[in-house]
């Protein structure tokens, strides 16, 4: 089973490969495109950028059948990803 971890990875992965939205975003200081798994904290975020986050999740939920007569169980998680995307205006920028 595919955990939400790797759904929000590959999320990213397919952010990262629109060239397009690649060069509007251009790079951070560590030289890399500025798409992000989860909110990023520090005195200076960096604008334009992307977020991707899990807005709400819930644990694994049994399905119908408990496991205990030999068949497998349902189980699956509930999540809501939220991808933000941040910018700031140029003209308070450039005051």
């Amino acid at each position: 089973m595919t955990d939400l971890a790797t759904v929000k990875q590959e999320i990213v992965d397919i952010l990262l490969l629109d060239t397009e939205l690649c060069t509007l975003l251009g790079v951070d200081p560590a030289g890399d495109t500025p798409v992000y798994l989860g909110l990023q904290f520090g005195k200076h975020p960096v604008l334009p950028s992307v977020t991707v986050t899990d807005v709400a999740e819930q644990g694994e939920v049994s399905g119908l059948n408990d496991g205990f007569d030999g068949f497998d169980r349902y189980e699956w998680s509930y999540a809501i990803i939220q991808v933000d995307v941040w910018a700031a205006d140029e003209e308070k920028q450039l005051r």
